[in-house]
């Protein structure tokens, strides 16, 4: 996908704007973002944790934040999705704002064990799916 400068300039702007109206900030490793704790947005489906508006400018910049709440992972495997964005899909450098946004996604959207009820399998492990 091209980047055209208007596109560019947006991204920017969403960016720099949510960054400063950030609600409070996200400390490491002390976010609980039980159902019980913080509402939903009703519009987006993410949990409204600190942090949750510069996940959302970021990430709707580029694509559903129905992408973020159907997927769950370690800080690590959010860190590189985040990494591969910014690699192969034009996701701008995200600077200051890695911690708040690795540290709302791990916790509001953390690795989750498989329903084994709900499941036939176990996915196949990735040294198997296709490329």
């Amino acid at each position: 996908m091209k980047i055209t400068p208007l596109r560019k300039f947006i991204r920017t702007t969403v960016f720099l704007c949510l960054s400063l109206h950030l609600s409070e900030p996200v400390k490491a490793n002390t976010l609980d973002c039980s159902r019980t704790q913080y509402a939903t947005d009703k519009t987006t489906g993410l949990v409204k944790a600190p942090g949750w508006q510069l996940v959302l400018g970021n990430c709707s910049a580029c694509h559903s934040t129905k992408l973020i709440t159907q997927n769950h992972g370690t800080k690590a495997e959010w860190r590189e999705t985040i990494q591969w964005m910014i690699n192969t899909q034009g996701l701008w450098d995200l600077s200051d704002a890695w911690e708040p946004i690795l540290t709302y996604l791990s916790q509001c959207y953390p690795q989750e064990e498989i329903d084994m009820s709900i499941f036939r399998r176990k996915p196949l492990a990735s040294l198997y799916q296709p490329k």
